[in-house]
């Protein structure tokens, strides 16, 4: 099953928490496939994982974070919460995986959307980084 109908399952059904953890597995193991995800989606999936499933979750946000900055649509605010969550869910993540960790990835976003001049004024980017 690919991780965006892994979304659309998490989202649409209360689960056993075995099924859950399998669907972060699936998330976990297959980040990319998130990419284009419908933005409804990863978000109501990353609430429910935050707690137990750390990169599954920021994984989520990190997905809505892309659809908006991939579109330029004018949700940057609710999408600075999103990396301030991804922050907070990072600071007790100890395991990335093959995913690059948080301070890579905000990071990667200036030059993948340094031309986005809402999304730019309206970022504090030390603020979005951990202490290293």
């Amino acid at each position: 099953m690919a991780p965006a109908r892994a979304l659309a399952l998490l989202a649409a059904v209360e689960l056993p928490q075995g099924l859950v953890s399998d669907g972060a597995r699936l998330i976990e193991t297959q980040p990319e496939q998130l990419h284009g995800a419908n933005e409804a989606l990863p978000s109501a999936v990353a609430t429910g994982l935050e707690t137990r499933h750390l990169l599954a979750g920021n994984l989520c946000l990190r997905a809505m974070i892309e659809v908006v900055l991939d579109l330029a649509q004018a949700g940057y605010t609710h999408t600075l919460g999103q990396l301030d969550s991804c922050r907070r869910l990072a600071s007790a993540n100890d395991d990335w995986g093959r995913v690059p960790p948080h301070n890579a990835y905000a990071r990667e976003l200036l030059p993948a959307y340094g031309l986005l001049m809402g999304f730019l004024k309206k970022l504090n980017f030390e603020a979005l980084l951990l202490p290293e």
